[in-house]
C-alpha cells in the first residue's frame, strides 16, 4: 500500500554500471553489500531497460519522462531547453525539496550552487556524497525531499580511488563472448569499435603512452590533431611489446597475442570494479544515515544506472547497442511498507516510466505531456493485467566519431527482441553520413541469452516477425516516433493487414490538412495550403464492395521531416483518418473509428484531373466506407517525393 505521507526520494544513479557488476545480480564478478542491502530490503528490477543506451539521453528521459525525440536529447551533442518540465519541478510545486548532486568528473570536482561555483578537492565519489548528506542534514525537516545523487566513477577511463588498487587482482573469469566472431549478425557489431582487443586505448587500462610512430604504438583513438590518447596496438607478433603501469612502473611483456588481449581485459575489469568498490560504499554511507536518522521507513531508496554496460560480452567495453547487457539497467528500490523486502520483479520498465512513478508515490498528478507509465503498483507487487511488457529503444548517434555505432531503433518482449539497423544520420548533432544496408535482427532471448543466432531470416520464425514488427510500429506510433522501416522500397509487404488481403488497385491516397470549422477545402486547396503538390505516384488500395473493410493506417516516412496527413480517397468519398488524440478520446488503442467522407458530387473537375495525373481513372466505385482501426497516424512524404506506403 502506498504511504500515506509524501514519502522521500533518494534516487542514487552512477554512470554506466553494469547489472553484472552488482552481486545481487549473481553474476559471481564482484561484492557489493550495500547495493546488495537495497535488494535485500526491498526489489531487483531483472526487466529494466533504457529508452537510448547513452549517458545524456537516458537521463533526459529520466527527467522529463519522456523519449528522446519529445524532449529533444537524442544525442550526447544535444542540448535540453531549461524551461523543459521535469520531475524535479513538478516535485518541487507539489512542496518537494529538491537536489540533483555529481556526475561531471572524478577528481576535484566542481559545484553549481546557489552562491556560485566551487572546486572541492578528492574524489569525486565521496564528495558527491558528502554533498548530498549535507542537504539532507540541512533541509527543511517539515518537507519531503527529492535527492538526485549522481556518480560519475563507472564511466570511461575507470578512474578509481587509490585506497582500492590492491583490489580485483585475482583473474575474472572471460565471457563466453569474448571472442565474438559476429558470424549471422548485423554489420553494426562487426564494424563498433568498441573491442577490447583492438580499440581500448593507454589512459583506459593506466598504461604509459610511448612515444613513436603509429605503425609502432598505435592509433589515435580520435584521428585530430587536438586528440593524443592512442589504442594499445594488438600485433600478430606481440613479443615485442612492453606495456609500463603508470603507478608501479610493472612491466608487462607477452607470448601469444590471446595474452595480450586478456591482459587488456583483465586490466579493464580491474579498473572498473575498483570504481564500483567506491560506489558500493558510499552508497553504504547513506543507507547508515537514513537508519541514523529515522527516515529509513519512508524514503524510497533506488540505485540505478543512466544504461547498462558491456564488460567484456562480444568482446566490447561501452553502451550504446541494444543487445541485452547494454540495454539492461540495474534497478533496485526500497520502501518499507510498500515494497516486500527481497522481492525480485520481472516485470519490463523502462527509464521514461521513473517520472510517472514518483510523483504517483507522492500524490502528484501525472502531467500529460510524460509518456513513461507509473509503475508503482509494480514495486507494490500488483502488477496490473494489461501491464505493457514491452521496451522500446531507439539509438540515435549514427557513426559516432569514437565508437562508429550504427543507429538503430527495436523492441523487447518477455521473450523476443527485433533490431532495425535505419544507419542514417538525419543531420543529427554528434552523427556522421549514414547510407549502410539497412538489416533487421531478430533474438529468441529463451533460447539464445547470449544473442548470437539472429532469427529474422528462419522461416520458424515467420510468424515472430510479423508479431514483432506490428509491436514496433505500434509503439512507435504510441509514442510519436517516425519509423524509417516503412519508407516506400524499404521494407517487405504481409499478405494480410488486419485479416484483410492486400490488392493493389483502386484507390489512392493524397495528401490532407487541418481545416477550420465545419467547411472542407478542396484537395488541391489542402495540397496548397501544406506546400506540396500532388504526387505522381501513390499505393492504390482495393476495398472489396462486399463487406466492410478495417484498415489500420500507419505512420510511414523518414524522421524530422515536415508531417502531412493522407486521406484515403475510395471512390468519391473521402476516408479521413483521425489524429492520435482524437482516437485516444474515442477510446485508445483498440477503438474502431468510421468516417464517411465528402459525397460524389464534392469532387470538382481539378480534383478528378489531379486523380487521373495520379493514375487513377474515373469513375471509381463510391460509396465504400472504410474503418480506421486503433488510431491513424500522420504520414510523410519521403525525400524523392513520392506518397510512402500506407498499409
Amino acid at each position: 500500500m502506498s504511504p500515506k505521507t509524501p514519502p522521500n526520494i533518494l534516487f542514487i544513479m552512477a554512470d554506466d554500471h553494469a547489472a553484472k557488476s552488482i552481486s545481487c545480480y549473481s553474476a559471481g564478478i564482484n561484492k557489493t553489500p550495500n547495493l546488495d542491502r537495497i535488494a535485500n530490503e526491498g526489489m531487483r528490477f531483472d526487466h529494466c531497460y533504457v529508452t537510448n543506451s547513452i549517458c545524456t539521453p537516458s537521463r533526459a528521459a529520466i527527467l522529463c519522462g519522456t523519449h528522446n525525440h519529445v524532449n529533444g536529447v537524442m544525442t550526447l551533442d544535444s542540448k535540453i531547453n531549461k524551461n523543459t518540465p521535469n520531475v524535479a519541478k513538478q516535485l518541487r510545486t507539489g512542496g518537494y525539496q529538491t537536489a540533483m548532486v555529481g556526475q561531471g568528473e572524478y577528481w576535484d570536482p566542481s559545484f553549481i550552487e546557489p552562491s556560485g561555483t566551487s572546486r572541492v578537492p578528492g574524489y569525486a565519489t565521496d564528495i558527491i556524497t558528502d554533498k548530498c548528506l549535507d542537504f539532507m542534514k540541512n533541509r527543511d525537516k517539515d518537507k519531503p525531499f527529492f535527492v538526485m545523487c549522481h556518480h560519475k566513477a563507472p564511466h570511461r577511463s575507470w578512474e578509481y580511488d587509490p585506497k582500492h588498487k590492491d583490489l580485483y587482482k585475482d583473474p575474472v573469469r572471460l565471457p563466453d563472448t569474448f571472442n565474438d566472431d559476429y558470424k549471422n549478425r548485423a554489420r553494426a557489431a562487426k564494424v563498433a569499435k568498441m573491442r577490447i582487443a583492438d580499440d581500448i586505448t593507454y589512459n583506459d587500462l593506466g598504461i604509459v603512452q610511448p612515444e613513436g610512430p603509429s605503425s609502432v604504438i598505435g592509433t589515435k583513438m580520435v584521428d585530430a590533431w587536438w586528440w593524443n590518447d592512442r589504442k594499445i596496438p594488438a600485433p600478430d607478433d606481440v613479443t615485442k611489446m612492453r606495456l609500463i603501469c603508470k603507478e608501479t612502473g610493472e612491466v608487462f611483456t607477452f607470448k601469444p597475442p590471446a595474452e595480450l588481449a586478456e591482459f587488456k581485459f583483465q586490466r579493464y575489469m580491474q579498473r572498473y570494479l575498483r570504481t564500483i568498490q567506491s560506489i558500493d560504499d558510499n552508497v553504504g554511507r547513506m543507507l547508515d544515515w537514513l537508519d541514523a536518522e529515522g527516515l529509513a521507513d519512508n524514503t524510497l531508496v533506488v540505485y540505478t544506472s543512466d544504461q547498462g554496460f558491456f564488460l567484456g560480452e562480444h568482446g566490447w567495453f561501452d553502451k550504446r547497442f541494444m543487445y541485452e547487457e547494454s540495454f539492461q539497467m540495474p534497478f533496485l528500490a526500497r520502501l518499507p511498507g510498500v515494497i516486500d523486502a527481497g522481492s525480485v520483479c520481472q516485470d519490463i520498465v523502462c527509464n521514461v516510466d521513473f517520472a510517472p512513478t514518483f510523483l504517483d508515490l507522492a500524490g502528484i498528478r501525472i502531467p500529460s505531456y510524460m509518456q513513461g507509465e507509473s509503475f508503482l503498483r509494480v514495486l507494490e507487487g500488483r502488477t496490473p493485467h494489461d501491464w505493457q511488457q514491452v521496451a522500446y529503444h531507439r539509438y540515435w548517434m549514427h557513426r559516432d566519431i569514437i565508437h562508429e555505432a550504427y543507429a538503430h531503433y527495436g523492441v523487447r518482449d518477455q521473450r523476443y527482441k527485433l533490431i532495425y539497423w535505419y544507419n542514417e544520420d538525419f543531420g543529427l548533432e554528434g552523427t556522421r553520413p549514414g547510407g549502410e544496408e539497412k538489416e533487421w535482427e531478430l533474438f529468441d532471448c529463451q533460447e539464445d541469452p547470449l544473442e548470437l543466432f539472429n532469427c529474422y531470416a528462419d522461416p520458424k520464425y515467420k510468424d515472430v516477425v510479423v508479431k514483432m514488427t506490428r509491436m514496433l510500429e505500434d509503439k512507435m506510433m504510441e509514442i510519436g516516433d517516425e519509423p524509417v522501416h516503412t519508407r516506400l522500397g524499404d521494407f517487405k509487404r504481409h499478405g494480410q493487414v488486419d485479416g484483410h488481403n492486400v490488392v493493389h488497385a483502386g484507390a489512392v491516397l493524397l495528401p490532407w490538412c487541418p481545416w477550420v470549422g465545419t467547411e472542407r477545402p478542396s484537395v488541391e486547396d489542402a495540397l496548397w495550403q501544406q506546400g506540396h503538390r500532388l504526387p505522381r505516384s501513390g499505393l492504390r488500395l482495393k476495398v472489396p464492395q462486399t463487406r466492410e473493410e478495417s484498415w489500420r493506417v500507419r505512420r510511414r516516412g523518414l524522421p524530422l521531416e515536415p508531417r502531412v496527413h493522407l486521406e484515403l480517397a475510395h471512390g468519391c468519398r473521402w476516408i479521413v483518418p483521425r489524429t492520435r488524440a482524437n482516437a485516444r478520446s474515442l477510446g485508445g488503442q483498440g477503438a474502431v473509428v468510421q468516417e464517411p467522407g465528402l459525397p460524389e458530387n464534392a469532387m470538382g473537375a481539378e480534383t478528378l484531373a489531379l486523380l487521373r495525373d495520379a493514375g487513377v481513372a474515373r469513375p471509381l466505385v463510391p460509396g465504400v466506407l472504410v474503418n480506421v482501426r486503433r488510431f491513424a497516424a500522420p504520414l510523410v512524404l519521403a525525400r524523392d517525393g513520392r506518397l510512402n506506403d500506407a498499409v
